[in-house]
């Protein structure tokens, strides 16, 4: 009898506890400003006044942020950038609208978008991409909804990326690769640009890759926050 389905059990059992602890520190915090008697910081007498939130359960709101549909590879900050990746950049894959990419392994395809794309050590790589079309707020809700279909997923709270916007987590098997990654990704509209970003990585152990770090979602979370910003603001 074959062992496989025993071996993907074992491993979609990794992952639920990889997610677990990858997101423990956000529930965490979440929990502990709730509880009664927290040390948490207190309502402002004009945050209770107005009716308005609190410092303490504010989030944080990119949705407002413009982006342009074009090409931003080179005003990303270099130092973001191996923060993202927990080290130095060791290749990179920039693209834009018109251009072939391989979208996945054995499949080449025209480019509707403009696209950064930066390898580290590790199997390490961080994304970020933005459609060349515009995206209107139905088209948007439809590919949240699809996200969300997302097999071994979770959709943990996150910052306000994009109205609407998605923050997921994923075990992702790669064609040829003996493990699958695990990829977190925040996605969502600012006017009318559709923008992603994403942090990957290998999901176990094996020879040439290391284990996940459990602060991959945190660590998203951060390069995404600068590539909206970053892009936000430039003129």
């Amino acid at each position: 009898m074959s062992s496989r389905p025993a071996t993907e059990e074992r491993r979609r059992r990794g992952f639920l506890a990889f997610l677990a602890l990858a997101l423990a520190p956000t529930l965490l915090a979440s929990a502990c400003s709730s509880l009664p008697g927290s040390s948490g910081p207190a309502s402002s007498p004009d945050s209770e006044a107005t009716g308005g939130p609190s410092p303490s359960d504010a989030r944080l709101d990119l949705s407002g942020l413009p982006v342009p549909r074009t090409e931003f590879c080179d005003v990303l900050d270099e130092d973001k950038v191996a923060e993202a990746l927990d080290g130095t950049v060791t290749e990179t894959a920039h693209y834009g609208n018109g251009d072939e990419v391989e979208v996945r392994p054995g499949l080449v395809d025209v480019s509707h978008e403009y696209g950064c794309v930066f390898e580290g050590g590790e199997g390490i790589s961080a994304r970020t991409w933005v459609f060349a079309r515009p995206v209107a707020r139905q088209e948007a809700r439809m590919l949240v909804r699809r996200a969300r279909r997302g097999r071994d997923c979770a959709f943990p709270d996150a910052v306000g990326f994009g109205s609407p916007g998605l923050t997921s987590v994923c075990e992702v098997p790669m064609p040829g690769q003996p493990v699958p990654i695990v990829r977190a990704r925040l996605e969502g509209l600012f006017g009318h640009s559709w923008l992603a970003c994403e942090i990957s990585e290998p999901l176990e152990a094996s020879p040439g890759a290391g284990k996940p770090r459990a602060d991959v979602v945190q660590r998203a979370e951060q390069w995404c926050v600068n590539v909206v910003t970053t892009v936000g603001a430039r003129p």
